[in-house]
């Protein structure tokens, strides 16, 4: 996922506070739509398992990035190449 905020949808203008607000929200809706790859049973390989779990570490870590709430989204291991 590319770096996005919701400041550049054009006729919105955000503080600093809505903008993490904003972000929150879209990191939250993205470890919910992962969250099924930590369950037991799950097809995935332990491998696979590890690289969600680690991608799942990043997100819940990136308010910690000096750049935030202006950041770079992890990429999903699905889309790496």
């Amino acid at each position: 996922m590319s770096a996005f905020t919701l400041s550049e949808i054009p006729g919105e203008v955000l503080t600093p506070e809505q903008e993490s607000a904003a972000m929150r929200v879209t990191r939250g809706y993205l470890l919910n739509e992962c969250d099924w790859t930590q369950l037991t049973d799950n097809s995935l390989t332990l491998e696979e398992k590890a690289q969600w779990a680690a991608y799942r570490q990043e997100l819940r870590e990136i308010t910690k990035n000096p750049s935030w709430p202006y950041i770079q989204w992890p990429t999903k291991p699905w889309e790496i190449t």
